[in-house]
């Protein structure tokens, strides 16, 4: 899941996000990113969404690992 936004004067700003879930699924938060540089929609999905993404779950498997050991899940 990705979400993009544009923001800021002109809009020329942009925003792209991902969700971190606990350890059973719920979203808790995400990684959200801004760019203040000219960058289309699809280069903003192709070039970033993926970097973004895998921080995102990169962050959801340590936490699901630390609830599991200290056996909060």
């Amino acid at each position: 899941m990705l979400a993009l936004a544009r923001h800021g004067r002109r809009r020329r700003r942009h925003r792209i996000a991902a969700p971190v879930f606990n350890a059973v699924s719920s979203p808790i938060a995400s990684i959200n990113v801004s760019i203040a540089r000219p960058m289309d929609a699809d280069e903003l999905r192709e070039v970033m969404g993926p970097q973004v993404v895998e921080t995102a779950r990169a962050v959801t498997a340590l936490g699901t690992e630390l609830a599991i050991d200290s056996g909060r899940h």
